[in-house]
């Protein structure tokens, strides 16, 4: 992405105000740990906006890595997708999950016991003043809404 495009995406993402989140940047998986490539990127992105890393490719599990996001006060998204969970790392002054679904890409229902577990990590990071950003994407059949509905009211109990 370069620096024109940047301007441009920056631009319209702006127009929404408080309603916009955490930017996410998921790289794919063909995507190999590149230090230099993700820190000439991270000092071209701008101030005043939260940034959200999901490394498909595991080579990017590295300390390196977790402490270049820290340096930028970028988080580390941590995800489920296919039966895999990325490191928990925290590396940002918020945390940003994506949960793909209990079963394959984008599809299956979290169990209750599952949320639960997601709740208490919430509360405890919310408790160390970490605000929590969690987007479910196992919207096959529609789980990601009611997944969302429900951890929602376990997290506010």
């Amino acid at each position: 992405m370069g620096k024109l495009e940047l301007r441009k995406f920056f631009r319209s993402v702006s127009k929404l105000g408080n309603k916009l989140g955490p930017i996410l940047f998921q790289l794919p998986p063909r995507w190999k740990l590149n230090f230099e490539r993700l820190k000439n990127f991270l000092s071209v992105l701008p101030p005043g906006f939260l940034y959200t890393f999901e490394f498909r490719n595991h080579s990017w599990y590295n300390k390196a890595i977790y402490d270049l996001l820290a340096d930028y006060n970028c988080a580390f998204c941590i995800y489920e997708l296919e039966g895999h969970t990325s490191p928990m790392m925290l590396t940002a002054s918020f945390i940003y999950i994506r949960l793909h679904g209990p079963g394959g890409k984008y599809q299956g229902n979290y169990t209750d016991t599952s949320l639960k577990c997601w709740a208490e990590r919430c509360k405890k990071w919310s408790e160390i003043g970490k605000p929590v950003y969690i987007y479910f994407d196992n919207d096959q059949l529609g789980y990601a809404a009611l997944n969302a509905v429900r951890l929602k009211q376990l997290v506010e109990k």
